[in-house]
């Protein structure tokens, strides 16, 4: 750890919490070998941490959070009445959405928003195009083209949307991997993600979705069915209203 040397007589390493944070974190996108490197330089201690205590602290806090998720859905399922359950939400923001044509076709869309029945210029999606005319005839009839040009797809009152996706993370054997599966639930009041491995974040999925929409809610899904090879990098995309 930082500052190690100043510590009195002491048996094996200590470890910051804030280290034990960066050399978990700097993993999800760099080797071990250059994490060892960056932490040295982040400390100034050469041999503050090896290679192979990062791969430990990595699997050590990757367990802690399976054990967090299988515990917290106990808790769940613990209630007693799921319907005055509240769910903790992270609060929504307003999404800033991608722009839906080139900049260099706004005098197109201009041109053509200015006739009498306007049809979509070549490059705009007949999606953005449809939320361009709504706009119009809505409250944004004044708003320039260039406003419009950041529409985007939003969440209906009463809608709630999940999505899931598979993580395929290494592992030491070599050709062994472990799949990580991930969700993201969302609604007008907020969002929350969801990770475990196996079939517990389908419990953790089914839990959300009845605390956020009820049994009659309206759900919509988003998911991929990914191949079980990560070389193969196809998708194919599932939606279901």
């Amino acid at each position: 750890m930082p500052g190690n040397d100043l510590l009195p007589e002491h048996h094996g390493t200590i470890i910051t919490r804030t280290l034990q944070e960066w050399a978990c974190l700097f993993p999800q996108d760099l080797p071990f070998r250059t994490v060892e490197r960056l932490l040295s330089w982040q400390t100034q201690q050469p041999k503050v941490i090896s290679r192979s205590e990062v791969s430990v602290l990595v699997k050590r806090h990757g367990d802690m959070i399976r054990a967090a998720e299988a515990k917290e859905v106990e808790q769940w399922e613990d209630q007693s009445d799921l319907s005055k359950f509240q769910v903790n939400l992270i609060e929504a923001k307003t999404p800033r959405h991608r722009a839906a044509w080139p900049i260099e076709l706004t005098a197109a869309v201009e041109q053509a928003l200015a006739t009498p029945n306007p049809k979509a210029p070549e490059g705009v999606t007949n999606q953005d195009w449809q939320r361009v005319l709504q706009a119009r005839n809505n409250e944004a009839a004044c708003w320039p083209a260039e406003k419009l040009r950041r529409l985007g797809p939003e969440i209906q009152p009463e809608q709630t949307i999940a999505a899931t996706d598979d993580i395929l993370v290494r592992q030491p054997e070599a050709s062994k991997w472990l799949t990580i599966r991930v969700a993201r639930i969302a609604t007008t009041k907020g969002f929350r993600y969801l990770s475990a491995t196996g079939s517990l974040v389908l419990k953790q999925l089914s839990l959300m979705l009845f605390f956020c929409a009820g049994l009659n809610g309206w759900v919509t899904l988003l998911g991929y069915a990914l191949p079980t090879s990560p070389e193969v990098l196809t998708s194919k995309r599932l939606e279901v209203s």
